[in-house]
């Protein structure tokens, strides 16, 4: 695989060896705990499938931003200031007996610095919500956008 810069190139390691710690943290985790004996408990069973499923959880989004943040053709690194540009594309406001969410479907416009590739994709955030209590929380769209290219 080539990379279009040693940054990029490093930037995308990091990323990898941060997945492959993560698989590996899990798998220590597994076999010191069968070694020890510890799974005859159904409380570490218990345990044991929260762990599996937050680690599975931590591999996905990781996985995940590792794709958003690079291009898919050339592996170069977006940056968030000069290469994304988002906005929001429409507003949804849901709610249930005892709460109310507004959220925001976000469209992001990833352009390649490299080889100019355009790369688009849609997320949807929270912008707002209100708790049984009457509690309103706002959250500020622009920060979220951020948030979650890194």
């Amino acid at each position: 695989m080539e990379f279009p810069s040693e940054k990029d190139e490093k930037l995308y390691k990091k990323a990898k060896k941060s997945i492959r710690a993560t698989r590996i943290a899990f798998l220590i985790f597994i076999a010191a705990s069968i070694a020890l004996g510890f799974f005859a408990n159904e409380a570490f069973w218990a345990l044991a499938l929260v762990l599996v499923l937050g680690s599975l959880f931590v591999v996905s989004k990781s996985k995940k931003q590792l794709k958003r943040s690079f291009c898919s053709s050339c592996h170069a690194h977006y940056d968030y200031e000069k290469d994304v540009e988002w906005q929001v594309t429409n507003e949804v406001v849901s709610s249930t007996q005892n709460s109310a969410q507004r959220k925001a479907n976000v469209e992001f416009i990833c352009h390649c610095p490299n080889c100019g590739k355009e790369r688009i994709f849609d997320e949807k955030f929270v912008v707002a919500s209100v708790d049984s209590k009457g509690i309103v929380r706002e959250n500020n769209i622009q920060s979220m956008a951020k948030k979650y290219f890194f």
